[in-house]
C-alpha cells in the first residue's frame, strides 16, 4: 500500500501531490528530487518479470535493474539542461528546498493511499 502526498510550501503555496510505496502489482513508486531547480518527482517502477504479477513477461528487465537507472529531471531537460536527479526518503521532503520560490518552508500531508 503506498501514500498520497501534497506537498505545499508554507511561504508561496506552491503545491503538488506525488504517490510513494508501494502497489498491489508488483510495483514501487520511488520519490526524487532535481538538484539544480528543486523540483521533487515520483517514479513508478512495475515489476513484470515477476512470475506472480498478472503481467508478467518473460524477458523483462528485472527490477533491481530498473531502479539503478539514473532518473532525468523533465523540467531541467525541457530547458535544455542534463540534470540526474536523487532518490530522497518522504522524511527528507520537509527540509527542501520549494521549486516556486526557493525557500525551505515545505509542508507534507498524507491526503490518500493507493494500491
Amino acid at each position: 500500500m503506498g501514500q498520497i502526498l501534497e506537498i505545499k510550501c508554507q511561504a508561496c503555496s506552491a503545491n503538488q501531490n506525488i504517490f510513494e510505496g508501494g502497489g498491489w502489482e508488483f510495483s514501487i513508486t520511488k520519490l526524487y528530487h532535481c538538484p539544480s531547480c528543486y523540483w521533487i518527482r515520483d517514479k513508478t517502477f512495475k515489476d513484470d518479470n515477476n512470475p506472480f504479477n498478472a503481467n508478467h513477461k518473460k524477458n523483462a528487465p528485472k527490477i533491481e535493474d530498473l531502479l539503478r537507472v539514473p532518473v532525468e529531471c523533465e523540467k531541467c531537460k525541457t530547458n535544455k539542461i542534463k540534470s540526474i536527479m536523487n532518490e530522497i526518503q518522504e522524511s527528507d521532503l520537509e527540509t527542501l528546498k520549494c521549486h516556486q520560490c526557493k525557500q525551505k518552508k515545505l509542508k507534507t500531508t498524507i491526503i490518500g493511499h493507493w494500491d
